[in-house]
């Protein structure tokens, strides 16, 4: 969508600069009204320095539109264009625009400059700009004396469609401004200038930082606790920040004010951005803009043209007296209320809290873990399931346990299978201690037996007898490692049934495996239903059927070793950290082909009847739904407060940081607005 907003874009302006070059041409041949006298030349040269300016001025009327195209980071390129026509306008025209304007131009090597808009000159336009700077440095420097405005009523721009209009004096010309002196602004006086709703709001910012580079030093930096200074000292200098941010403005220092005498003007102002030219209305005394705050300026709008006025303003324009009233004196009386600070505090810690609450997932766990490592944590002794149930350790404490408990099913019961045997269906890192209940009988169905008696032969490459072959080709095939695989029609309907209701890796593998040896296997006789396999293909069809075959056993496995409700109740579940040793399979691979129920019943015998021993760091208990659970921690990994303890606790503060600044800053800011009301009823009254 981008794409295509971007290339739409580049289209259009592509074609209106097109457009703009071909009016230009056509512009060219249009007739001269006057010549270009000489000073207009040198005003032209030294306002927009042209490569090359014609001699002639030709008169340019039509409708004014601004076009460009926005680049990256708000860069761009744009044009004021008047009858399709690209003009330089001097930003002191643009308040002379209108739907229609005529101009007056001079061309350019490469540029239409315009000399005069709608009657008002470039020459007009220029002088006010050098008047403007001229005001702007006698504010700065302090220069006492009069400051005229050169400019009468007419020749000021349009504000809201109306001349701007300044007060006169007794002889009918216009009040001058004066500048009757200066002086420096007391700290008591810049406190209450600099006052802002959201002073604090770096001291919030650095607490933030300052917690997030404790809690990242702690999950990340564990082996060095040593950086942790860095993030400790900017949470202490944000915390100083937040506190004192009322009080203790920061890098500000008292203003020079200036004491002006004049009458007050509105002007119209108009701001070139992207593709619009932005109107406003600014107060002037002359030719200083005045800077009002904006809830005295809508009061003071509907007021001007007003009689001479006495102002304080700073070097840049910002006026802090108007008459008998100060910002100082409505700051005092109606206080800025700080709520800012309050509500960036809120977002920034709520983003920590976020942070912290993934690293320290779950909570309940690292919470307990957290507050036994700070108040101490103990060893738990148990030889029975009963004995552990009845001390319940925490996360933290240490277990020493030892007897005999029940091996839990893999929970991957595919990968792998055919070189371990269903001993890989054991996991013995997840044992169920108390289980006192022995395995139910276990039934497996003749289709799952007679695949496993099938792999078993391609496994130990024991290829079917068949008087149909001669010894001369079995002992080629026992040359060549070839299997002859009888019964081949039936061994694909056993697998295609075995996987009907299935979509697992293995049986989408063992489908597509019977699919190309259909295909391709070689048959020992037309219309056999035999067919002889290589190597390879052997080994690799025995993996797949036995890989397709592990998750019956792991369900059947799983049913004979459910536990009943009640013994649940008494039952523990260890989860050790490290992979525990295989159980011994050579006896129930040797079953495994011709009796596979026999040798998954042995097998569940021997996970019942395993033997461990525990030292070890409680990491979590669990006793939902009855059985108990306790997960351990890796050999020689012990926790201590620092870091493990960081980030639950942190959750917690950084929670209830966040609940507290979120309801300090709803409140204030309902205040802030009480405020504003105020201020506006008790404006009208005050400011003349």
């Amino acid at each position: 969508m981008l794409l295509l907003i971007s290339i739409y874009s580049t289209t259009v302006y592509m074609r209106r600069r097109r457009r703009s070059k071909r009016a230009l041409r056509q512009f060219r041949d249009s007739q001269p009204i006057r010549a270009l006298g000489g000073e207009e030349r040198a005003l032209v040269e030294r306002t927009f320095h042209p490569r090359a300016c014609g001699d002639d001025v030709r008169r340019l009327r039509g409708a004014y539109v601004r076009h460009g195209i926005k680049g990256r980071h708000g860069a761009g390129e744009w044009f004021d264009l008047i009858d399709d026509i690209e003009v330089k306008l001097h930003p002191g025209l643009r308040t002379r625009l209108g739907a229609i304007n005529d101009a007056e131009v001079v061309l350019a090597k490469k540029q239409v400059i315009v000399l005069s808009l709608n009657g008002y000159t470039l020459a007009d336009a220029v002088e006010a700009e050098q008047r403007k700077e001229q005001a702007r440095v006698r504010l700065a420097s302090g220069d006492l004396g009069t400051l005229d405005s050169g400019m009468t009523a007419g020749q000021a721009p349009a504000a809201d469609g109306m001349a701007a209009v300044s007060a006169y004096d007794g002889d009918g010309g216009p009040a001058p401004t004066r500048l009757l002196g200066t002086r420096h602004e007391r700290e008591q006086e810049m406190q209450l200038r600099q006052d802002a709703a959201s002073r604090g709001s770096a001291g919030a910012i650095g607490i933030a930082l300052g917690l997030a580079g404790v809690l990242i030093c702690a999950t990340f930096a564990q082996t060095m606790p040593a950086l942790v200074a860095a993030p400790a000292l900017i949470l202490i200098l944000g915390l100083w920040r937040y506190l004192a941010a009322p009080n203790r403005p920061l890098f500000t220092r008292p203003a020079q004010l200036r004491h002006m005498r004049g009458p007050l003007s509105l002007r119209a102002e108009v701001n070139a951005y992207e593709e619009q030219n932005i109107r406003s209305i600014a107060i002037y005394m002359g030719e200083v803009k005045a800077k009002y705050p904006a809830s005295w300026f809508e009061h003071l709008k509907s007021r001007l043209p007003s009689g001479t006025m006495d102002l304080e303003m700073d070097t840049q324009g910002h006026v802090v007296r108007h008459g008998q009233l100060s910002i100082y004196q409505q700051r005092q009386r109606y206080p800025v209320v700080h709520w800012g600070r309050h509500a960036t505090l809120a977002v920034l810690a709520a983003l920590v809290l976020m942070v912290a609450w993934w690293i320290a997932a779950p909570l309940g766990t690292s919470v307990a873990l957290a507050w036994n490592l700070v108040t101490g944590p103990s060893t738990v002794h148990a030889d029975t399931a009963a004995g552990l149930r009845r001390h319940l350790p925490v996360p933290g404490d240490r277990l020493v346990a030892s007897g005999t408990a029940r091996c839990a099913v893999a929970r991957e019961a595919s990968a792998r299978f055919s070189e371990r045997g269903p001993a890989w269906l054991a996991d013995c890192s997840r044992l169920t201690w108390g289980a006192a209940q022995a395995p139910r009988a276990i039934e497996i169905p003749a289709t799952v037996r007679r695949l496993q008696r099938q792999a078993g032969r391609l496994r130990r490459n024991q290829g079917d007898s068949s008087p149909a072959r001669s010894a001369l080709q079995r002992a080629l095939e026992r040359v060549r490692g070839d299997h002859f695989l009888a019964h081949f029609p039936q061994l694909t309907e056993d697998a295609y049934n075995l996987c009907e209701r299935r979509h697992d890796r293995a049986c989408r593998r063992l489908r597509s495996a019977l699919r190309m040896l259909r295909i391709k296997a070689r048959r020992p006789q037309s219309g056999s239903d035999s067919i002889v396999l290589g190597r390879a293909d052997t080994q690799l069809l025995a993996e797949l059927i036995e890989a397709a075959l592990a998750p019956v056993y792991g369900d059947s496995l799983r049913e004979a070793l459910t536990l009943a409700p009640e013994t649940r109740a008494r039952a523990v579940q260890l989860q050790l950290a490290e992979p525990a040793d295989p159980l011994p399979a050579a006896k129930i691979i040797a079953w495994l082909d011709e009796h596979p129920g026999k040798a998954l019943h042995a097998l569940a015998q021997r996970m019942d009847e395993r033997d461990f021993q525990i030292h070890a760091i409680v990491a979590a208990v669990d006793t939902e739904d009855g059985l108990m659970r306790v997960r351990l921690l890796p050999r020689g990994q012990v926790p201590t407060p620092w870091p493990d303890a960081v980030a639950p606790f942190m959750v917690i503060v950084l929670a209830l940081l966040v609940l507290w600044q979120s309801w300090r800053a709803r409140r204030l800011y309902v205040a802030s607005r009480t405020r504003r009301r105020d201020v506006a009823r008790w404006l009208p009254g005050v400011l003349r």
